[in-house]
């Protein structure tokens, strides 16, 4: 499992192939990112002319557009982690096929929110995710809004996907926020 949902502090691999190329993308990407962005820089890189953005083997090709590298980077950070994870994941023993958006042997028809809230829950594995995290990466609300969207979310998920929906054992709450069951 990809344990990265609460990110306070971000680490990405970035190789290059010539100090040029590096000194340009550290002043390029930090002047986007206001977060604690790591960069941990690869120095000759593999293959003459290439670069590569460690975001799950994703390769970019030199000459390099920056705003590329920056949109990749951004697209992580805002959960973009879902578009790596493979087909089918096991969502507290049931199958989530992400290619149909169905969801155990009963082939729950999933919305793309439900798919998506579910995908965060495996992503964010035992450590659960805030309900601040899942409105940011669900969503894209600021911090600090007032709404009851993602628990009326949660809770028709749960009347569709649960056995009891009153007592879960898929999807639980926790202090502040949600994790799957085992």
């Amino acid at each position: 499992m990809l344990g990265l949902m609460t990110m306070r502090s971000i680490q990405i691999v970035i190789g290059v192939v010539s100090p040029a190329v590096k000194e340009a993308l550290e002043e390029y990407v930090g002047a986007y990112f206001s977060q604690d962005l790591e960069i941990d820089w690869l120095e000759n890189a593999q293959g003459e002319g290439d670069a590569v953005l460690d975001l799950s083997a994703l390769f970019v090709k030199v000459p390099l557009r920056f705003g590329f590298v920056v949109d990749r980077i951004q697209s992580f950070l805002d959960g973009g982690l879902t578009a790596f994870l493979p087909t089918k994941i096991d969502v507290a023993g049931l199958t989530l096929d992400r290619d149909l958006g169905v969801l155990g042997p009963d082939h729950f028809k999933l919305t793309e929110i439900e798919q998506s809230l579910l995908e965060h829950l495996y992503i964010a594995g035992q450590d659960g995710v805030s309900r601040e995290d899942l409105l940011y990466r669900v969503w894209g609300y600021a911090e600090g809004l007032e709404t009851h969207t993602l628990e009326t979310h949660i809770y028709r998920l749960r009347q569709k996907i649960e056995a009891d929906s009153t007592n879960p054992q898929i999807i639980l709450t926790r202090e502040n926020g949600y994790v799957l069951g085992s």
